[in-house]
């Protein structure tokens, strides 16, 4: 099921950003000008081992290349007048730390005070979406940490760990292990090479996880009460008719473990 640790860690930044959020007060009129705000840069990783990504809404896509450094283009698009205001507060946080890892973080923080000075009786703002564009090496593991956005990653070599609340997720030609925790969101996950233990955890999402006929692997299950229907051997229609929690395929390997709770869970041989 999905962890009561990253459940809990979001509900702390949900309130702490104050984004329990109700529908745009200041609509802005139909067929007005977008505003928008782009920064972009290419960083050089000088010695970097990981990207750690954090977003609350918009979207994520994520390319490889094989250079030692990371292209990024976030932009920050307004849909309302409340969104017009935050706009120049509205921060993307480039860090790095002393373990190697390579932070982009969306702040809200600085935004969300200035409505308040001007709002000070308003508690709900509209906030605007960011849209990553994001090219990374190929080898550089990767970490998501979101909560609504739609996010595509491409060709990794390397380990993938993505947490979102009710993201839509899709990942192509994976070559490492991947960690999926997400509450209500949907999920197609391509894994062309899984080169190690793998958990993918959701609660009531909707999720596709596809692997080579061939690939060699042990399946743990953990599944709820909706249909979930496998290949490799298994065509399950209930919980009832579920096989032995652990499954070698192809003679075994790396452990996959797949758990839902109410949602739709499929694994497809391709």
């Amino acid at each position: 099921m999905c962890s009561v640790r990253s459940l809990l860690r979001r509900t702390r930044l949900l309130c702490l950003l104050g984004l329990f959020l109700a529908p745009a007060l200041h609509a802005q009129p139909a067929g007005a000008p977008e505003h928008a705000v782009t920064m972009a840069d290419t960083l050089a990783l000088a010695g970097a081992e990981e990207l750690y990504l954090e977003n609350y809404k918009g979207s994520i896509t994520v390319t490889t290349w094989d250079r030692p450094s990371v292209a990024y283009r976030a932009r920050i698009v307004a849909e309302d007048l409340d969104g017009q205001m935050m706009l120049p507060e509205i921060e993307i946080q480039v860090t790095r730390d002393e373990d190697g890892q390579l932070s982009l973080v969306t702040n809200y923080r600085k935004a969300l005070r200035a409505m308040q000075r001007l709002y000070p009786d308003l508690q709900q703002y509209s906030l605007p979406p960011v849209h990553y564009v994001i090219t990374m090496p190929r080898t550089m593991p990767l970490k998501i940490d979101d909560y609504m956005s739609e996010i595509a990653v491409t060709g990794l070599g390397a380990d993938l760990e993505i947490y979102t609340y009710k993201g839509h997720v899709a990942v192509t030609d994976l070559d490492g292990t991947i960690k999926l925790d997400m509450f209500m969101g949907r999920a197609d996950i391509g894994i062309r090479t899984l080169t190690g233990d793998s958990v993918i955890d959701t609660y009531e999402s909707n999720v596709d996880v596809r692997l080579p006929q061939d690939a060699a692997f042990n399946l743990a299950l953990d599944l709820g009460a909706l249909s979930t229907l496998m290949d490799f051997g298994f065509n399950l229609t209930d919980r009832g008719k579920a096989p032995p929690k652990l499954n070698p395929i192809n003679g075994g390997g790396p452990q996959l473990q797949l758990s839902n709770h109410s949602g739709f869970l499929r694994l497809y041989a391709q």
